[in-house]
């Protein structure tokens, strides 16, 4: 994949240049082929002990699982979905209307839920209206001065928009907390696994697990250091999550523009955790692609049937937001405990569990958070000066830097492009 203007024969942009990309999930590994194909010395520098970043599939049991991304959000234009056919990968689509409902003593009528649905689907419209005027306040202001507020609409503004945004209403802004949404055609999901996606995009490049970057000079000599070594070099790449930025980890010489330190600042990291249960064998339906769980604390209210994409007998419970940080400080056997009562309460006694695996993304030294979100009074301008260049030496690429595709791997898998390119305009060779 060649820079824009680079005609077969000419001589590559970035011959003999040095560039170090910081982060191997998707968005450096991105930057990095490109880079790499336009003549440039690429060293990745990895923290964890794997690529993929966020993108994680794992080991469960005899099998594997997404810990990480688990949709492919909108199958039409995406670069994901183009590799999956590339390599005969399988796509299921989800149908989110495929879902059934329980609360703490069963089944929820359809009628019932309709209803409930009605009732947010007027929610929505109050926050379209508000979206057109020009003051910010957090969705949880708005939802507060909500007439007709029950339980049921309570529990959909969780699963559909905490849940997919990652952040509290309490913490998300009204104007812009969908804002980055060009999604277009059906979401999906990989059976086998989401890693193909950047074990495709980690070919040929030169990759450096457990080496966690401290530090980052961008002066006329750009320089890297890990707590290993350092690594001298033209520019410098930084696609480590937002919540790395947040927390400090890197420091920056000199010091990063205020513009970006207040993106920084202004920006937050959501959370969306899973728990991820197999048992010794299913004992719920097989149908639903979804299920729904209503009690008044909001624990456990989203269940993804895995057995209906694979016939494995796996189910994933999702929480976010403030109730999956908080869950994150229990210990698994206590969350496993409190998964079962709600599954007992859902289809009856569970079968044995037979592996397990709780993520905790808001304590993951490498993230802190599983991917960003419009927090209220944020702007679009302040996320275009998060991924804005420093000095023609220093970019910045990731999920939190995409305007059109915030908290998607194909946002950043296209900002690691953006990236690149932005790194051959201000130091490539230009070719007559």
């Amino acid at each position: 994949m060649l820079a824009v203007g680079v005609a077969s024969g000419q001589e590559l942009p970035l011959k003999g240049k040095k560039i170090v990309v910081v982060g191997a999930g998707v968005s450096g590994l991105s930057a990095a082929k490109l880079l790499q194909e336009n003549g440039a010395s690429v060293t990745v520098l990895e923290g964890r002990d794997r690529i993929g970043g966020r993108v994680w599939t794992g080991p469960l049991g005899n099998g594997t699982i997404d810990f990480g991304a688990h949709w492919i959000h909108g199958i039409v234009n995406s670069p994901v979905a183009a590799e999956a056919h590339k390599q005969n990968i399988t796509m299921k689509i989800t149908n989110y209307t495929n879902s059934w409902a329980y609360d703490t003593k069963g089944a929820i009528p359809k009628a019932v839920f309709d209803r409930g649905d009605m009732q947010f689907q007027k929610l929505e419209e109050l926050i379209e209206a508000k979206q057109e005027g020009p003051d910010d306040q957090t969705l949880g202001s708005l939802y507060r001065n909500y007439p007709g507020q029950n339980l049921l609409l309570r529990h959909m503004v969780n699963t559909r928009i905490e849940h997919e945004y990652g952040g509290d209403i309490d913490n998300l802004s009204t104007l812009y907390y969908d804002y980055a949404e060009t999604i277009i055609g059906d979401d999906a999901v990989f059976p086998k696994g989401y890693s193909f996606f950047p074990k495709s995009l980690a070919k040929g490049l030169n990759i450096r697990l457990s080496e966690s970057v401290v530090g980052i000079e961008y002066n006329d000599s750009p320089n890297v250091k890990t707590v290993n070594a350092s690594y001298a070099c033209d520019a410098v790449v930084v696609t480590v999550p937002l919540g790395v930025l947040k927390r400090g980890s890197i420091t920056f010489e000199p010091t990063l523009p205020e513009a970006k330190l207040e993106a920084i600042k202004k920006f937050d990291m959501g959370v969306l955790d899973k728990t991820v249960l197999r048992f010794e064998k299913q004992f719920w339906p097989q149908e639903p692609e979804l299920f729904t769980y209503l009690r008044p604390d909001l624990l456990w209210g989203e269940w993804l049937n895995i057995a209906h994409y694979t016939n494995e007998p796996i189910l994933i419970g999702f929480n976010a937001a403030s109730i999956a940080a908080n869950l994150e400080k229990r210990s698994d056997e206590a969350i496993k405990a409190s998964a079962l009562e709600a599954l007992t309460r859902m289809f009856g006694k569970p079968a044995p569990v037979v592996a397990m695996y709780q993520t905790r993304w808001n304590q993951d030294p490498f993230s802190y958070g599983s991917y960003s979100y419009f927090k209220a009074f944020a702007t679009p301008q302040n996320m275009k000066a998060l991924g804005e260049p420093v000095e023609d030496r220093l970019f910045f690429a990731g999920e939190a830097t995409s305007l059109e595709a915030q908290a998607t791997v194909h946002g950043a898998y296209r900002s690691g492009l953006k990236a690149a390119n932005e790194v051959i305009a201000s130091i490539g060779i230009v070719n007559a």
